[in-house]
């Protein structure tokens, strides 16, 4: 087998930098709170014959097709389903379907910007031959430094992709395991200066990361249930979430 001539992908030039990515995840977030505020339905009935006929008429449909017309109305959109579409009034009910992977997505945005950052910061460190203490508490089997001597011409290439896939399993919106991946890159109090910078009283960052972290794990684990019921989630709450997770990207990009 040949041996690898370059580095991982997350190490070459023209990668996305890790607030890139994190912005990327965001928007995947935001699109679907901004969805399910269009699709928040404000019709109590389904719509009158004589709308759906307008409707039918302005759209060119098959006038049979006419009272199969599905209408689903926000204070900013108006959206005409046509009978084959697989979507419509009954489908679109329940938003929580929406906004609930909007939430995995925020806690996906500080999980991939916590583990890019922190892998760039090893990798420049490590170029300099300054290792930090904590490293320590990465372990490294036989296997892998045999398939790394296989792999690479270079054997620290081999290592960094290691440490990287480490670095990657480790991370979480977890406050706790966010600080244990900053502390292998030195930052310390990062939870304080973050509060500090959005003007949050002491402790807010952690419990919005802690209350995100284990909301995505009882949606990614559990689909959301609270016993035998799923938990509500509504678009004014997807929002604050976003906010707080936005506010802590664009400081902690200053500041960690």
């Amino acid at each position: 087998m040949a041996k690898r001539q370059r580095r991982s992908s997350r190490s070459l030039r023209g990668a996305p930098s890790a607030f890139a990515t994190f912005h990327d995840h965001i928007e995947d977030a935001q699109l679907l709170v901004d969805c399910a505020r269009a699709f928040d339905n404000q019709r109590v009935r389904r719509a009158r014959r004589e709308l759906r006929e307008r409707f039918g008429e302005a759209l060119r449909v098959k006038r049979s097709d006419w009272d199969a017309l599905d209408i689903v109305q926000s204070s900013s959109m108006a959206a005409v389903f046509l009978p084959a579409s697989p979507l419509g009034r009954t489908r679109l009910a329940d938003l929580r379907r929406l906004l609930r992977p909007a939430v995995v997505a925020a806690a996906a945005a500080v999980e991939t910007y916590l583990a890019d950052r922190v892998s760039e910061q090893l990798h420049h460190r490590l170029r300099r031959g300054d290792i930090p203490p904590r490293l320590s508490d990465f372990t490294i089997t036989i296997a892998d430094v045999l398939a790394i001597e296989e792999a690479y011409t270079r054997r620290m290439w081999g290592i960094r992709g290691h440490i990287e896939a480490a670095v990657a399993r480790e991370a979480s919106a977890d406050p706790t395991k966010i600080g244990r991946l900053l502390s292998l890159v030195d930052v310390r109090d990062w939870a304080k200066r973050v509060d500090t910078a959005r003007g949050a009283s002491a402790g807010a960052t952690v419990s919005d990361l802690k209350e995100l972290a284990d909301r995505r794990n009882s949606i990614a684990h559990a689909l959301d249930r609270d016993g035998r019921r799923q938990r509500s989630l509504s678009v004014e709450e997807a929002d604050r979430v976003l906010d707080s997770v936005i506010a802590a990207g664009e400081i902690g990009r200053a500041h960690v």
